[in-house]
């Protein structure tokens, strides 16, 4: 179940970044909502190397599921880390 909730959040975080950079010039920043266990244990560990590699900051905004849901949909954030079950 938790390696399920890990995948559908790094999909959500790809599909967050595609739509981001496409729908744009490339991005300067990408914001990224997210709950306390995604933020500390995928987004943060990620930030530092991702920002290095290839000059986009990562602008993490933890709120929970449900608020990164809700900041997604008012424009708020590029891309949320949601629970499977909010969708």
């Amino acid at each position: 179940m938790k390696r399920k909730w890990y995948s559908t959040a790094i999909v959500s975080l790809i599909l967050g970044l595609s739509f981001s950079i496409f729908s744009q010039a490339w991005p300067e920043e990408l914001r990224v909502g997210a709950g306390a266990a995604p933020t500390e244990n995928v987004l943060k560990p990620i930030q530092e190397p991702m920002e290095k590699a290839i000059g986009l900051k990562l602008i993490i905004v933890p709120n929970g599921p449900v608020e990164a849901l809700m900041d997604l949909d008012k424009g708020k954030v590029d891309a949320g880390f949601l629970r499977p079950e909010l969708f």
